[in-house]
């Protein structure tokens, strides 16, 4: 299974570079679909996420991408022309229903992945430059989480990181763990899980869980629910909270009624 799985990748990958290639040649807008010889639609599914990843293309959303460049996207610029109309920390819902339907995706999109905006709050967008962390600071915030997070096996919950945060001249009321794993998750080599948990990147638990729990899923070969494969798999009892949103994410993986999980 693990040499059908490396397989797998390794074949995608050279067809990724092939789209890559043809991107940056041909420049401009581009469906990676389009660009992909298979029609596999799971290979299609492994090409498209390591295209979206490479530093030399830009993600435009929609399985769309374009040359990176130095120049800020059109997109994003009118994402920041609305946003500085707006002024400040502003209310997500309310600022997508202000722009244009057919650019309302795209805009939330946009305000997700990247590194200039976080979120407060469930429902509040804001500049990321506005928050006290200068480069200084901001190393020692990252020194800080880091040991504490090899002190405890490479992962902890939010909480109790922003508490050891609490203990330096970091934090403060307006700090809180969404904030914080907003910030941390922009600037270091780290993942920040559903469930409020955070671990090192290097460790890869994102990868492992959902790699222990389809291998749950497979001796099962019933569609189970989260709680059918804690049973089976007791190492992952402490991240169950979590689980859950990370399985419905996987494009391997099936939920017929939200509740019920199978392998694709």
């Amino acid at each position: 299974l693990r040499r059908w799985h490396s397989d797998e990748l390794a074949l995608a990958h050279r067809s990724a570079l092939e789209v890559i290639a043809k991107v940056c040649e041909q420049g401009g807008r581009h469906a990676i679909r389009d660009l992909i010889e298979t029609a596999d639609s799971r290979t299609q599914y492994l090409v498209i996420d390591q295209v979206q990843r490479d530093p030399r293309v830009r993600n435009l959303g929609r399985g769309e991408v374009c040359p990176a460049g130095i120049a800020t996207s059109h997109a994003m610029e009118q994402l920041l022309q609305a946003f500085r109309k707006a002024q400040g920390e502003v209310v997500l819902s309310l600022f997508l229903q202000n722009q244009p339907q057919t650019q309302r995706r795209l805009m939330e999109r946009l305000l997700r992945e990247n590194r200039l905006f976080v979120f407060p709050a469930a429902d509040r967008i804001d500049v990321l430059a506005n928050y006290p962390f200068n480069q200084e600071r901001l190393g020692q915030l990252l020194s800080i989480v880091e040991t504490y997070l090899q002190a405890h096996g490479g992962h902890a919950t939010l909480a109790s990181v922003l508490d050891e945060v609490n203990r330096s001249d970091l934090g403060g009321k307006w700090l809180d763990t969404t904030l914080l794993g907003e910030v941390l998750r922009r600037h270091g080599n780290l993942e920040i899980l559903p469930g409020g948990i955070i671990a090192s990147g290097e460790l890869g638990l994102g990868g492992w869980l959902l790699r222990r729990a389809r291998a749950a899923l497979r001796a099962a070969a019933i569609p189970i629910t989260v709680q059918e494969i804690l049973a089976e798999r007791p190492e992952l009892a402490q991240f169950q909270d979590c689980l859950h949103e990370l399985l419905n994410k996987d494009p391997f993986i099936q939920s017929p009624d939200g509740m019920h999980f199978m392998i694709a």
